[in-house]
């Protein structure tokens, strides 16, 4: 889509959720600046400013893996989706401000295309419009249609972010940061007896259980997640993982290309699992070209990253030749 476009007229029945910060973030904070608006609705009290410094930037901007990660470290029940209208009209009626990702063309004064991350925060039912915040401190009501081509062009991605239990889950987070694993799960069981439908902390146990080596327990957290939210990327990847690592390699194929058809950012991880589980079933040409799109998709400043998943494709040559 080209740079911000015009606000539409709105009916009577057009609602904004209270309390939402509007800030100017422009193009290249657009990560910090969406985050912090949505993470300052909720109370926390980072500035975009903070955020700005706090967040790995890569040549194309701040990823979406690493807002969803700070997220969740703040303790916010996070998830990174492939959106549609629907759930997105579902988040704002129930007071939930939601990130979009959008690939803009055309901009004035760009000599490229980019992309930009804007937030929703409004919906008018009978002018089925929403309303946004593209970083100008303006806010514009649109009708969804009109952002349809420029989100398609960001995969559909949408960060949801919940606040029902972020002190605990921040706790039980960095305590799986902190290599905790025993204790982390403990805390994740605990705040699943108050919210059993998180699929982010469903996750996050089947993490901490197959840290501590305890597959069949994080096998049954990784299937809850998945009753909760069957699109989740997150569950539907890990889980993946462990069957391969158990040497169930139909289902964890099955699983795997389930979450790479899920088309949202960061697909190197995914398709890295994908790559893997082809390799060990002696699918070696499809897990050749997989491999390499894992690698192609890796962002410049994921060296690391690029260079696992390159040792995981030598080795899997190994075992093809």
């Amino acid at each position: 889509m080209t740079w911000t476009p015009r606000s539409a007229h709105t009916s009577p029945a057009a609602t904004v959720i209270p309390n939402m910060p509007m800030q100017k973030w422009g193009i290249e904070s657009c990560g910090a600046g969406s985050l912090s608006t949505v993470l300052q609705h909720y109370g926390d009290p980072t500035t975009m400013q903070q955020w700005d410094v706090a967040l790995p930037k890569t040549r194309g901007g701040v990823m979406t893996v690493d807002m969803l990660l700070a997220a969740r470290r703040k303790g916010f029940d996070a998830q990174l989706v492939t959106g549609t209208p629907a759930l997105i009209e579902a988040e704002l009626r129930s007071q939930r401000p939601v990130i979009l990702m959008l690939q803009v063309v055309f901009a004035p004064g760009q000599a490229y295309d980019f992309f930009h991350y804007i937030v929703v925060d409004g919906f008018d039912p009978e002018g089925e419009l929403i309303r946004t915040q593209f970083g100008d401190g303006k806010a514009r009501w649109l009708p969804f249609k009109r952002l349809e081509k420029a989100w398609n062009g960001g995969g559909h991605a949408a960060l949801l972010v919940h606040d029902d239990e972020p002190a605990a889950l921040r706790a039980a987070v960095t305590l799986e940061e902190e290599a905790k694993y025993a204790e982390a799960a403990d805390r994740y069981r605990a705040i699943l007896q108050r919210h059993s439908d998180s699929a982010v902390a469903w996750t996050n146990l089947g993490n901490a259980e197959m840290k501590l080596g305890q597959h069949a327990a994080a096998e049954e957290a990784f299937r809850k997640a998945l009753t909760t939210d069957p699109t989740s990327r997150d569950a539907l990847n890990n889980l993946a993982w462990l069957l391969y690592q158990d040497h169930r390699l139909d289902e964890a194929e099955s699983l795997a290309r389930k979450a790479v058809a899920q088309r949202g950012p960061d697909s190197y991880l995914i398709l890295d699992t994908l790559a893997r589980v082809l390799a060990a079933k002696g699918a070696c040409d499809e897990a050749m070209r997989t491999f390499q799109a894992a690698i192609d998709a890796v962002p410049v400043s994921r060296d690391g990253a690029r260079a696992d998943i390159e040792s995981g494709r030598a080795e899997a040559k190994r075992h093809c030749s």
